[in-house]
């Protein structure tokens, strides 16, 4: 899920802010959809193991709180984050 974090990271170091927040995000989905397919499918894959069973839920989690991780700095000074 470090590559995820990664990814996400250069993704916001790139956002064009005078560009509209859904045409970004349609970017990075793009980029996302193009890239490495088997990273994609193993997010969603741990994702839809979490909605299944409990036991997997918390390494879920920490993957999401890493992604979070990298949005708040930006959250906090007002930089990419909308």
């Amino acid at each position: 899920m470090r590559t995820t974090v990664r990814i996400l990271a250069a993704w916001e170091r790139a956002v064009d802010p005078g560009l509209p927040l859904a045409e970004e995000l349609g970017r990075l989905v793009g980029e996302s959809l193009t890239g490495d397919r088997r990273r994609l499918e193993l997010e969603y894959e741990l994702y839809l193991a979490a909605l299944r069973r409990p036991a997997v839920r918390p390494i879920a989690a920490e993957c999401v709180d890493e992604m979070l991780a990298v949005r708040a700095p930006a959250a906090v000074t007002g930089g990419p984050a909308r």
